[in-house]
């Protein structure tokens, strides 16, 4: 259903339902180990909030890919990347939850056992002083550092 909500919105010009059709299917995507799907949707879906300026719903992209981010051993990726999202979510004053909160904070526990309490602390505060301006592009790059053993 997703996949046909995708469709008819591209068909349609439905830049909203296009962007929330994208993150869930994102999400799904990631729930479903296809990494790569994930990230290019996710990513999409981050860019079409960006270029409509709803930043609203901008940080459950950012949490999908923290987790893309994770699965794929990148922990200092996936740490920058929360950081990201927590900055986002301060600046713009929206505070919506998780869009999948158990699956979210399982994230971020094997985001924190890969690192040092030190490195994952560094990490998550590098976009503290960032621009959404600054964020998103930062966030949605296709960057794939090799896996983190800082523990």
């Amino acid at each position: 259903m997703l996949g046909e909500s995708l469709a008819v919105n591209r068909r349609y010009h439905d830049r909203w339902g296009l962007t929330m059709s994208l993150t869930v299917l994102g999400h799904v995507s990631l729930a479903d180990s296809d990494h790569t799907r994930a990230q290019a949707l996710l990513a999409e879906a981050a860019s079409q909030f960006a270029d409509t300026g709803n930043l609203m719903y901008l940080p459950w992209c950012l949490e999908g890919l923290a987790g893309v981010a994770a699965a794929r051993g990148d922990h200092q990726r996936a740490a920058e990347l929360d950081g990201a999202r927590d900055a986002l979510r301060a600046q713009i004053g929206v505070l919506h939850p998780p869009l999948h909160p158990a699956a979210y904070a399982r994230t971020l526990a094997t985001v924190r056992a890969g690192l040092t309490p030190a490195a994952f602390d560094a990490a998550h505060a590098r976009p503290a002083h960032q621009t959404p301006q600054q964020i998103i592009p930062a966030a949605t790059s296709n960057k794939n550092s090799p896996p983190t053993s800082a523990r």
